[in-house]
């Protein structure tokens, strides 16, 4: 009885919170997406100083019209776009280390002419662009998730009420004298 009383208790200021408190400080939609920083550099090949690549998404589509910028020590040598395959091509780079920047990627590549490439070096570099939250329960109006908070802490609470409720019932329905099916039943005598 004393454990349910203060259950009801505890279901109660919940609610309360729940309703009084925002839900979201922060969305996702408050946040700009970050790009994406490879830790690795890749080893690519040049050919005749022509850097190729191609822009995909996460899903494996090409990126079309999708700005490619490449930098080295910080500063953009060229910019150039993706054609319908997602590709592009890069003119005039010399091997050493360049930055491929999207607007939602950075890679670095260390290019090599091809006669002095690495075996494992790549062909293209391959860039793979997209917007990946994880973690989100819903993203939106703070309203909706509102909503759903406080219709989750209204149904617990009516649950622990109705919990409440029936246990008293029970308890006052109860009589405390025995009934004649409760007793035991009288000793059978024994014979000697």
């Amino acid at each position: 009885m004393l454990m349910n009383k203060l259950l009801g208790k505890v279901a109660l200021c919940t609610a309360t919170l729940a309703m009084v408190c925002p839900t979201n400080i922060v969305s996702a939609s408050d946040i700009a997406p970050m790009k994406q920083l490879s830790t690795s550099v890749s080893d690519v090949c040049l050919y005749d100083g022509v850097l190729t690549g191609q822009v995909i998404n996460e899903a494996g589509l090409a990126s079309l019209n999708t700005v490619v910028s490449i930098q080295q020590g910080g500063r953009e040598i060229v910019r150039t776009q993706t054609d319908l395959d997602g590709v592009f091509k890069v003119h005039g780079l010399k091997n050493g280390i360049y930055t491929v920047v999207t607007a939602t990627s950075t890679n670095q590549i260390r290019s090599w002419e091809n006669n002095i490439a690495p075996p494992g070096a790549n062909q293209i570099v391959t860039i793979i662009t997209g917007n990946t939250t994880r973690g989100q329960f819903l993203a939106g109006t703070g309203m909706l998730n509102a909503v759903l908070v406080g219709l989750g802490a209204t149904v617990t609470t009516a649950g622990v009420i109705s919990v409440s409720s029936n246990n008293k019932n029970e308890e006052e329905t109860m009589d405390p004298t025995p009934t004649s099916s409760d007793s035991a039943p009288p000793p059978t005598p024994m014979s000697p």
